[in-house]
């Protein structure tokens, strides 16, 4: 990557006009971001089916003309409509992390010169390593940012994978805390990779501070993850659905919530 070119061309938003479109899709985008309190940290992200809504084809080339890119002809690689079928393609996620940050397209058009959503999550030493210069910290704001369009898909059938960070781990119930370190959780269907037909709606999910003692109870358990030092194990209950219950609790709480789609909500 030439990180010398990126640290030029992350040139952050500087008029009103600009600034009021970047603030209608960051509405769209933030009334769409799932939210949830766990273990006291926030999980706050996009799922896969929120990312491809909000950044359809419509939308973001619309978007792309109203923020009247290119606005220099120094200060980008593709053309508007290049631009806007690379994103459709290979850069959805970070279109929209980039647009929620507030950063230009043109600094979006010179990254997916380099780098699209296939590079996510990009490690942070080897990202931010840039020269310095006036826009040097778009790209820290960009790699310091990038869990809301992290979330992954977990495989149910094992226990060698990685969540990068608390905050992109895609638990949408947290239901009943039994004991210390023991939850009933569950997970968007879209976030799971099941091999059974009728996977578990409720998953029992231990949370162990150690390596050692996680590898000593394996054994009771279907699949797990690792996540920043702590690892999660998980067992099914197929007959046990606490869906409304949950829906119950949040609503009350007014957690792990997302706006429901309107039609033409993000013809923007």
């Amino acid at each position: 990557m030439d990180f010398e070119m990126l640290s030029e061309e992350a040139q952050p938003l500087v008029t009103h006009a600009h600034e009021q479109e970047y603030a209608k899709y960051i509405k769209a985008i933030d009334d769409r971001t799932f939210n949830l309190t766990f273990e006291g940290a926030k999980i706050s992200y996009l799922r896969r089916s929120t990312i491809n809504a909000l950044a359809n084809r419509q939308d973001v080339t619309a978007f792309i003309k109203k923020t009247e890119y290119p606005k220099n002809v120094l200060f980008h690689v593709h053309d508007a409509l290049e631009l806007a079928d690379i994103i459709e393609q290979r850069g959805k996620k970070l279109f929209l992390l980039t647009t929620k940050l507030g950063l230009s397209m043109e600094f979006l058009s010179a990254l997916l010169a380099h780098v699209d959503d296939n590079d996510l999550p990009m490690e942070r030493k080897k990202y931010v390593i840039i020269p310095r210069g006036p826009h040097r910290m778009a790209m820290f704001k960009l790699v310091n940012n990038q869990a809301l369009v992290c979330a992954p898909v977990l495989d149910t059938g094992t226990f060698d994978q990685v969540v990068p960070w608390l905050s992109c781990f895609p638990l949408e119930v947290q239901h009943d805390v039994r004991e210390p370190d023991v939850y009933d959780v569950g997970f968007p269907q879209e976030h799971l990779r099941n091999e059974v037909e009728e996977p578990s709606a409720v998953w029992e999910m231990e949370d162990f501070g150690s390596e050692k003692h996680a590898n000593a109870e394996k054994s009771r358990f279907d699949w797990g993850v690792t996540c920043e030092g702590r690892w999660y194990f998980f067992r099914g209950f197929p007959d046990r659905d606490v869906d409304e219950d949950y829906d119950d609790k949040q609503e009350e709480e007014g957690e792990g919530k997302t706006n429901e789609m309107e039609d033409g909500l993000w013809v923007l």
